[in-house]
């Protein structure tokens, strides 16, 4: 036995490196090949075994020497593996028998116990415990699980004592073909710009096998098509899509259907199959042209049609879509140049053609266009320039195709014919406008102008002239209605109004509705016919002893005439002055200045005029006729204070008081004055304060309170008449002749004190019957004292218990309404002591 002599282990053989199976040479055969280890402590020993046909042949010396890493030799060990794999899916009736455990202490006789231990176990996977038996109870799935973990031992069976250390070991499950490729989603969708170059690329799709990718060929997949032939094509090991054809036309055929199949086994009889489908869509490109849906359009418009005018549309159709399918129109030839023209509208695509010059059915009926349509951005792939444009024809369908461009483009053109109707058109003036001049204060029926309109219509009629007086609403002007002489009704007066701007119009005899009208514009021109006038103010203050030639004032003046050319303003001193001197400094203006000697006090009462000098100014405007005016300047001649500022001297002039003492006179004798009148409204009413009493008012400390209630809205502050605000005041006083509650109450003689309710409809009849109240509602307030009251009398009036404390004398000023209580009260104090 060598140094394991006496030694007991447990032998189990693992498949560690590889499973080779390749085809036989005999048909029908297939053999395989497993390479496994023997496992134990001191050492291995590689194995291999050969299976044909399920028969099982051990290549290499397993079972009679031993090779040890020592290089020494030992006999074999008696135990055997019958089984490394298990083939998944397996379809039998009995359980599949998998391996056997065996170990050298296992005499045969029963008294070794095999364990089975780890994933399975028990479940799974048995072990016939007598014989070491290892079988798979059920169908295994490799997808699901490719290989287990267990250990083996060997246990006496007697004491359940190991008898060798547990050897661990792994079933492996071997692959079959039970798998078909998958894709990831059934079907997809896709795009390719349409007329695309053979080959480009789709989208690439990919399917998935589950089965074992490093044993045969089960995962192995290729790609094929079954549907899309022969628009587009696979590759069979990259699942990539492309184009197989150049003419993949959108327009034809939007979309395109492929089905794409994945084989495993390499595409050979026996795979699995699985399938996707996959929508192609062809995007657009620019490849087509606009096409007019006819040759020809023929379109009518009235020669009344205003300029800028939409006369009619085409539209011109392209079968590509977005912005490939604008559109661009352009008039390329026209029988009447600058009369239309073409736009784009953006919204509809449509060519707008639109009028230009004004239409004249006497000038030209019918009036022909070519228009071109093309695409704005075309794709230069698809693009020829070459187009019929300027041949100037009409363009058919026949001889469109002359003119196909490759890739199918094409620049259309179509011709358009514009019929112009004849309409009754209104009177046309000469010109577009009038201007005339008029001289200012000409004479009433003065020709100013002469306007000339026509009918332009075949049969002519007679044209009628009228002002239209809103433009014209003073009647300056008048016009002829036949021949259109304008004269003017009034004299016109330039610096009034130097424009006038009228509107004249022209009508078809008989026909006021059509009319023409245009303007007319009056320039009124300028005659001498004012004078000018002093700007300069006419009233001056200078120095006395200011030096000869010293300017004093610079004089100007206005004219509202218009000055022609050189016309100057001349100022001249109506009279020779000793003190002043005028001189024209010839720019319309004169300087006013002091003559040699300077001014003297001898010199300005020479003047006989005190301290003032009246200096009259003659300005002329050398028009034609000449036209002059007079102004007068007050000079006032001073002494002057210091700084060279004008000071009337008090020599100079009659004293008298200056004007800071005249407002300080005033301001006192307006202080005496408003004290004065203080005192007198004081007095008055001091005076009017101690004569209330005396005229039966109410006596000073006696102090009552009224309450007014007015249901009635008042006339503001200044409204005196509403109410009598004396009641608020006096009540005797305001009210001595009314009647009161009081009275009313004694001459109710069916009236107990003892019954509120008769007392209060005694008072309201009263209040009723009370002519002197006011004519709106008001509160009467009234005390009624009750009988029988635990709390005794409340009255004020019997709040002193001497009666002769009380004085009642009083009651009998206070007029009507307290008459009763100075009959019941006023005799006790003529009875008293």
């Amino acid at each position: 036995m060598g140094p394991f002599n006496g030694k007991v282990c447990l032998w189990i053989s693992l498949v560690i490196s590889s499973y080779l199976t390749t085809a036989s040479t005999n048909p029908g055969s297939v053999s395989h090949r497993e390479s496994y280890v023997t496992a134990e402590i001191p050492g291995s020993l590689h194995v291999t075994r050969e299976t044909t046909n399920g028969t099982a042949k051990d290549i290499g010396n397993l079972g009679h020497e031993k090779i040890m890493s020592t290089g020494r030799r030992r006999s074999k060990r008696g135990w055997m593996w019958n089984q490394f794999f298990v083939v998944e899916e397996y379809t039998g009736k009995e359980p599949l028998h998998v391996g056997k455990l065996h170990s050298d202490v296992d005499p045969g006789d029963g008294s070794v116990r095999y364990v089975l231990e780890g994933e399975g176990a028990g479940s799974l996977f048995t072990v016939d415990e007598n014989t070491g038996d290892v079988h798979a109870t059920r169908r295994l799935d490799r997808e699901t699980q490719a290989s287990y973990s267990l250990h083996a031992a060997a246990l006496d069976r007697a004491t359940g004592r190991a008898l060798e250390p547990s050897s661990a070991f792994i079933i492996r499950v071997q692959d079959v073909n039970d798998n078909a490729p998958q894709f990831a989603s059934t079907s997809i969708s896709a795009s390719v710009p349409e007329q695309s170059p053979i080959g480009t690329p789709v989208l690439r799709v990919t399917a998935l096998d589950a089965d074992d990718p490093t044993y045969g060929k089960s995962a192995r997949v290729v790609y094929s098509l079954l549907d899309g032939q022969p628009y587009f094509t696979i590759d069979h090991h990259t699942g990539e899509l492309r184009t197989a054809l150049l003419t993949l036309d959108r327009e034809v055929k939007a979309q395109h259907k492929v089905v794409v199949r994945a084989k495993d086994m390499e595409g050979l009889m026996g795979g699995l199959t699985g399938t996707m489908t996959v929508s192609v869509t062809l995007t657009d490109v620019n490849d087509n042209t606009p096409a007019f849906p006819k040759e020809s359009f023929t379109f009518s418009v009235s020669e009344l049609t205003p300029v800028g005018t939409e006369i009619g549309r085409v539209h011109a159709l392209d079968a590509d879509v977005g912005e490939n399918a604008d559109v661009s129109y352009t008039l390329v030839k026209s029988d009447a140049p600058g009369y239309f023209g073409i736009t784009t509208e953006i919204t509809s695509q449509d060519g707008l053609i639109t009028l230009l010059q004004p239409l004249d059915f006497e000038h030209k009926t019918r009036y022909r266009l070519l228009l071109h349509a093309t695409n704005p951005r075309p794709d230069l792939r698809f693009y020829s320039p070459h187009w019929n444009g300027g041949t100037g024809s009409s363009v058919f369908p026949e001889q469109r195709k002359e003119f196909q461009a490759p890739g199918g483009l094409k620049a259309d053109t179509a011709e358009v014919t514009i019929l112009v109707n004849d309409e009754n058109e209104p009177p046309v003036f000469s010109a577009p406008m009038y201007q005339f001049t008029v001289v200012e204060n000409s004479s009433t029926d003065t020709i100013i102008g002469n306007v000339v309109a026509q009918d332009p219509d075949t049969q002519a009629r007679s044209v009628r002239f009228h002002i239209d007086r809103n433009t014209d609403p003073e009647r300056y002007f008048a016009v002829d209605p036949v021949s259109g002489v304008v004269t003017a009704a009034y004299p016109l007066d330039r610096e009034t109004q130097a424009w006038h701007n009228i509107s004249l119009v022209a009508t078809e005899e008989g026909l006021q509705e059509i009319q023409t009208t245009v303007p007319v514009f009056m320039h009124v021109l300028d005659v001498n016919d004012n004078p000018p006038i002093l700007t300069t103010t006419t009233e001056l203050t200078v120095c006395e002893g200011m030096p000869a030639g010293q300017v004093i004032q610079t004089i100007s003046a206005m004219d509202v005439d218009e000055l022609s050319e050189g016309q100057r303003f001349q100022f001249s001193l109506l009279k020779d002055n000793p003190n002043f001197t005028l001189v024209n400094s010839g720019d319309n203006h004169a300087s006013l200045r002091v003559r040699a000697g300077g001014l003297r006090q001898w010199q300005r009462a020479a003047d006989g005029l005190g301290s003032q000098v009246l200096l009259p100014v003659t300005v002329s405007d050398g028009g034609v006729p000449p036209l002059s005016s007079t102004s007068t300047l007050t000079i006032q001649i001073c002494l002057c204070a210091e700084a060279g500022r004008p000071s009337c001297h008090p020599e100079a002039r009659r004293p008298s008081l200056g004007g800071a003492q005249t407002q300080a006179v005033a301001a006192g004798l307006a202080c005496l004055l408003i004290l004065l009148v203080l005192a007198v409204l004081w007095a008055a009413l001091g005076r009017r304060r101690k004569a209330a009493p005396a005229a039966g008012g109410c006596p000073p400390g006696d102090v009552r309170e009224t309450v007014v209630s007015y249901d009635d809205e008042g006339g503001g502050e200044e409204d005196t008449r509403a109410f009598d605000l004396a009641a608020l005041q006096c009540p005797e006083a305001a009210q001595a002749e009314r009647p009161t509650a009081v009275e009313f109450q004694a001459r109710s003689t069916n009236t107990r004190p003892e019954e509120p309710g008769a007392f209060l409809s005694a008072m309201l009849s009263a209040a009723d019957a009370d002519i002197s109240a006011p004519p709106f509602d008001s509160l009467c307030a009234y005390a009624y004292e009750g009988a029988g009251s635990l709390a005794d009398s409340l009255s004020s009036l019997s709040c002193s218990e001497d009666e002769g404390d009380q004085r009642y004398d009083c009651l009998a000023d206070w007029g009507p309404r307290f008459q009763h209580l100075a009959n019941l009260y006023g005799h006790t104090m003529s009875d008293g002591p």
